[in-house]
């Protein structure tokens, strides 16, 4: 239903799920917000069937078409009335304090008024919850052992970092073992960061004057689906040749914007050499002033 018991059933059910090998659900999911925001939602009730049990003065949530049934004595409300727990007769309201007497459960059960007024003590030891009455006993099944799981998923989260890792330098290395090429790939830009800046920070068109400005074009790298720059683009230099020394540079002193080091990488060389300045991508932000 959404609610907090429903919070940590579900957490419950997560952990157990990744940590045992012998588990599985198809799926966990919940009401966002609760039967509450559902049934304001879905005034008819949608569907959902019966009442929601409270714990404030409310004591019990229901559709309005549900309750415009329960008024019109319409058959099929009491298709999803639950009975009273001790006559049997339709009845769905938790009215008093009455709970299941198997000691182990003790979870409310529903009187009716006319059962009630015969007093607790006269029928309380043979009040019993459905389940109970079906012969379901929790307390029978054994306990998850919660802090073993914990353990075995704090287990697997270093191994799957391990591998990210891992992952990540043999990437690292891939990339520093490319043979020179007039690509280069710049990453880890700010999202506010012009073609200017880009340069800037390669060092091109410094007083060294290695490659000049306009003759180093940024290529935006955008995201495929949503055409957003993300932070990476390339730098197209005339040769490998030209763009040989900046890479060398950024090697050795790094390459930076403000606090931020870029990564500096060889790339494979475009089919289409890019010639001019492109405009700016569809971004959020404002990135190039070309």
């Amino acid at each position: 239903t959404g609610g907090i018991r429903c919070e940590r059933a579900s957490a419950l059910l997560h952990q157990i799920e990744k940590a045992s090998d012998d588990f599985s659900t198809r799926g966990i999911s919940m009401v966002q917000g609760g039967i509450d925001r559902y049934l304001k939602t879905f005034p008819d009730g949608g569907h959902w069937r019966g009442k929601n049990y409270l714990f404030d003065r409310r004591e019990e949530q229901t559709s309005v078409a549900q309750a415009d049934m329960v008024t019109k004595g319409d058959a099929r409300s009491r298709q999803i009335r639950p009975k009273c727990a001790c006559c049997g007769d339709d009845h769905d309201a938790y009215k008093a304090d009455f709970k299941c007497a198997v000691a182990s459960c003790a979870v409310p059960v529903i009187v009716c008024e006319r059962c009630a007024r015969r007093g607790k003590a006269a029928i309380a030891s043979s009040l019993r919850c459905p389940l109970c009455l079906e012969g379901h006993s929790l307390h029978d099944l054994p306990l998850p052992d919660i802090a073993r799981q914990k353990r075995r998923l704090a287990s697997l989260a270093g191994e799957k970092a391990g591998g990210q890792a891992a992952q990540r330098i043999a990437k690292r290395r891939r990339n520093e073992s490319r043979p020179p090429s007039r690509r280069v790939f710049v990453g880890k830009l700010p999202l506010a960061v012009d073609a200017d800046a880009v340069r800037a920070a390669l060092g091109v068109g410094s007083k060294a004057k290695t490659v000049a400005k306009s003759s180093c074009v940024i290529e935006w790298i955008v995201d495929r689906q949503t055409k957003l720059f993300y932070g990476s683009a390339y730098a197209h230099f005339p040769s490998a040749g030209a763009a040989a020394p900046v890479v060398d540079r950024c090697a050795v002193d790094g390459a930076r914007i403000g606090a931020r080091t870029l990564l500096v990488n060889y790339a494979v060389d475009a089919e289409s050499p890019v010639d001019a300045q492109p405009p700016r991508p569809p971004v959020p932000v404002h990135v190039s002033r070309a």
